[in-house]
């Protein structure tokens, strides 16, 4: 006779064989729909777009890149963009690197609300900075006026020129150098300048010597994100630049792109894939620089001040409030005020000023709201979908990491690498047909704003 514990025995053998079975088989299925789903969203639209910058009607060319490489017109963008990025990002850590030693270091009054006011010009929308600083600066803004006052003749400095587009940008993106520099400041062992300083060294040699070393790559990260955030930045020199025929490469992307013509999406492909280049070696020279600061952190962070203003302590603090206010809020105000017209052009006066501007915004043109519904729509889901995908990715990659958790990580983190508009028209001509000969009616819709922001920002 059969024993009945060895027949449970059996039956339990097989249970166990059936959960695992099914185990494995889902475990491979989602990893399967994962790397699928990295493919599509990730992957393949960055494949379509440099398969396209090399397609012709007659095959596989290098005539778009043969053919633009000749003109002049791309050149004069190609010097044009590195003056305005390269000038743009030295004011960026100029500014950056005087207030994150000013808040690291001293003694100023008020830290804590300036903090939030420095990162205040990074906050606003770079096309809203823009807009404020070209209506403060313009012939009917507030410097226009005043400077009429002592003499009639007399015409602010114009926006939209390269200075402008260098200004608008640099103070626009020193936060990110503020940011990266003050908390490796706050790192540096105050120890090591003690010792310089006790050996005879002045401020300065301890500066030259032990501060500006260790703060060197907080700096250089600073430097080098900036000059990402500069190469991406489609709004400042579309807005000052395109007026006067300043041109960058984003923004002649987007010239050829709405120039039409048989080959307009090939040219703009090219572009894109020389951005992107450009973009991709950058990202990788800054993740090199946070290598560093990570290598180089201490455990406690200081954040005691180092040098007392002294006397000095109330202007000081009055003349960085001055300056933050003049770069943020005053523009801002300009803006408001101009809103609040009933003409362009008129004087502010209060006979002049009408809330009529607002109320159509507002009441009698529907668009608006369909755009804000849409905006706080697209941004809710993507916050949901990002949180819970990417706290799965992230937990995946820490947990266990192999070289699947690695590349899944690496192929996440390309779109954020890209400038904005080159994944855009990556978005475009992925979505417009996916597979040959079928369109899901993806593009021209909300659908493709979602599946771009998530793929974009997943990665944070």
């Amino acid at each position: 006779m059969t024993n009945p514990s060895f027949n449970q025995l059996k039956r339990e053998e097989r249970r166990a064989n059936r959960a695992f079975l099914s185990f494995f088989l889902s475990n491979r299925i989602v990893i399967l729909l994962t790397v699928l789903s990295l493919i599509l969203f990730f992957i393949v639209p960055l494949v379509k777009l440099v398969f396209l910058s090399f397609q012709s009607d007659t095959g596989i060319t290098l005539n778009h890149y043969t053919e633009m490489l000749k003109q002049d017109r791309l050149w004069k963008t190609l010097k044009d963009t590195f003056i305005i990025v390269i000038c743009s990002s030295v004011l960026s850590i100029i500014l950056g690197v005087v207030a994150a030693w000013f808040m690291a270091y001293t003694d100023i009054k008020y830290k804590k609300t300036l903090h939030m006011t420095i990162l205040l010009s990074f906050v606003l929308p770079s096309y809203v900075l823009t807009l404020s600083w070209s209506s403060f600066m313009g012939n009917q803004g507030i410097v226009a006026g005043i400077m009429q006052w002592f003499n009639p003749e007399a015409a602010p400095w114009s926006m939209y020129s390269y200075g402008g587009i260098i200004f608008v940008m640099g103070i626009h993106h020193f936060p990110l150098v503020y940011l990266l520099t003050v908390n490796v400041l706050k790192k540096i062992p105050r120890d090591l300048e003690w010792a310089s300083r006790a050996s005879g060294a002045g401020k300065w040699k301890t500066f030259y010597l032990v501060t500006f070393p260790l703060v060197l790559p907080g700096v250089t990260s600073g430097g080098l994100l900036v000059f990402l955030a500069s190469l991406d930045n489609f709004g400042i020199p579309a807005f000052l630049g395109i007026p006067k025929n300043i041109s960058v490469l984003s923004t002649l992307i987007y010239e050829e792109i709405i120039g039409f013509g048989p080959s307009a999406f090939a040219r703009g492909a090219a572009l894109s894939v020389i951005l992107g280049a450009i973009a991709i070696v950058g990202t990788l020279l800054q993740w090199l620089a946070v290598r560093r600061i990570k290598s180089a952190d201490t455990v406690i962070t200081d954040h005691s001040p180092r040098y007392m203003l002294g006397k000095h302590r109330m202007w000081i603090t009055g003349a960085i409030w001055t300056f933050l206010m003049f770069i943020t809020i005053v523009p801002l105000f300009s803006m408001v005020s101009t809103s609040l017209k009933k003409a362009y052009g008129l004087p502010f006066q209060t006979a002049n000023l009408t809330l009529d501007n607002y109320k159509y915004i507002l009441l009698k043109n529907p668009k608006v709201w369909q755009s804000i519904q849409n905006s706080f729509v697209l941004s809710i889901t993507t916050l949901g979908i990002c949180l819970v995908i990417g706290s799965l990715l992230a937990y995946a990659r820490v947990r266990k990491p192999s070289w699947a958790t690695k590349s899944a990580e690496l192929a996440i983190a390309l779109p954020y690498t890209l400038p904005g508009i080159v994944f855009g028209l990556a978005m475009i001509f992925a979505w417009m047909e996916p597979i040959p000969g079928w369109n899901p009616g993806i593009y021209g819709s909300i659908r493709i704003l979602f599946i771009a922001y998530v793929c974009r920002f997943l990665i944070l």
